[in-house]
């Protein structure tokens, strides 16, 4: 497990362990909180984007999931080819390390938020034309081709996942991600969410959890498709999400709209037909998962008021 710190490879590492898979994670933050044996879990600390130390980390694997970050859908910088780097980079040395070791196959999380581009109809499936007008966009399709090259060349199996827009517990706030976190932490603050345009966008907005569901379902599977995009087929604009977060905190949510950059996407609704030829695919409603992340986040509070009162 590539990132096995993350908002979904954390979810990932936990649910295989669960199964009863063994897991070896590599994270520069090692993994803390876990009551796994050594022999179920082995904990590799240091960066993807050292050769020895990856390499000494997937050698014996069977499945190796990549869920380390890309970047996220920010503003375009002024060094385009060190972004680059930083985002394909490491991939690079980890398809290079399973040519080396041979026999194992690959899962990649990439983006059916961004590599899309501006689809021409909603939902989209994983056979629409790839046309992505961001930096992040660009990064994450670049990697899907380099995928399809050494699958090519080198005969390296590989299942790339289209995922929507993650929400969960735990999710950080970045800037230009994460929308329900950010919306949520607007609720807490009493502050005011910045709305590019007029908020009428939809995104599909999938729960961090039911990914990792996926993921752990998938890489029990044989002879999969090398494309899966992994959507809940309902779009949410985010004024109807700003809605959704306020009745269920119960709040006035302030909102502040700006101008819309260039490199946002319109609309993005995943087809996740074939998805569900693979698998029980039964996604959480927005309103669900929102609701508990609030409830656990509250309990959070209430726990932590105690302990100061005592």
């Amino acid at each position: 497990m590539l990132g096995g710190t993350g908002l979904i490879g954390s979810r990932v590492v936990t649910r295989l362990l669960k199964a009863g898979i063994p897991v070896t994670t590599l994270s520069w933050r090692g993994y803390i909180g876990t009551d796994f044996p050594p022999s179920q879990l082995r904990v590799v600390v240091g960066d993807v984007s050292d050769a020895a130390v990856l390499g000494a980390a997937i050698r014996g694997a069977d499945q190796v999931v990549y869920a380390v970050s890309g970047g996220t859908p920010q503003i375009p910088s002024s060094t385009p080819l060190a972004d680059m780097e930083r985002a394909v980079g490491p991939l690079l040395l980890v398809l290079e390390a399973m040519r080396i070791e041979s026999g194992m196959r690959l899962f990649f999380l990439s983006s059916g938020g961004a590599v899309y581009g501006n689809p021409a109809s909603l939902p989209v499936t994983e056979d629409a034309p790839t046309a992505p007008i961001s930096p992040y966009g660009v990064w994450k399709l670049a990697a899907e081709k380099y995928l399809a090259m050494y699958g090519h060349v080198y005969g390296i199996q590989y299942c790339i996942l289209r995922a929507g827009n993650i929400y969960g517990d735990g999710q950080v706030i970045r800037h230009g991600h994460g929308a329900v976190a950010t919306v949520l932490q607007a609720a807490e603050t009493r502050k005011a969410v910045h709305v590019l345009g007029k908020g009428d966008d939809l995104r599909d907005y999938v729960f961090a959890d039911d990914l990792a569901r996926v993921l752990v379902e998938l890489v029990t599977r044989s002879n999969l498709p090398q494309v899966i995009n992994v959507g809940t087929g309902q779009g949410t604009s985010i004024r109807q999400l700003i809605a959704i977060i306020g009745h269920v905190t119960g709040t006035t949510i302030r909102v502040r709209h700006v101008p819309p950059r260039p490199f946002d996407v319109g609309s993005i609704v995943l087809d996740s037909d074939r998805l569900s030829t693979l698998m029980d695919w039964l996604p959480t409603p927005l309103q669900v998962g929102i609701a508990g992340i609030w409830q656990r986040l509250q309990g959070k509070e209430a726990r932590a008021l105690g302990e100061d009162l005592n």
